[in-house]
């Protein structure tokens, strides 16, 4: 069996080292890339994030108006239900006294 002389060996390792270098090119490449579209995802998550933010303070601004406004009316409603009431007994005492 005739072994191969070593300038064989030597060309194999200069095609391995040709083929890893070719892979480390590929992989800082891909890498990048990822990173990039990374960022943009993070980037568009962020805003999203912000719209929504204040959208829901919008929503609870409008909700706080609404049950301060339930509030006023209500007060409202126990005002003219008391003057009702008094005006009501007064009347009726009025008509009493007659």
């Amino acid at each position: 069996m005739n072994v191969p002389d070593d300038t064989v060996f030597k060309i194999v390792d200069w095609i391995w080292t040709a083929v890893v270098a070719g892979v480390v090119a590929v992989w800082h490449f891909l890498n990048r890339r990822i990173d990039k579209v990374a960022e943009e995802a993070k980037s568009h998550t962020d805003s999203a994030v912000k719209e929504l933010d204040n959208e829901v303070t919008r929503q609870r601004d409008i909700s706080a108006k609404i049950f301060d406004k339930l509030e006023d009316m209500r007060t409202e409603s126990a005002e003219r239900h008391e003057r009702l009431l008094v005006a009501i007994h007064t009347g009726l005492a009025g008509k009493v006294d007659k």
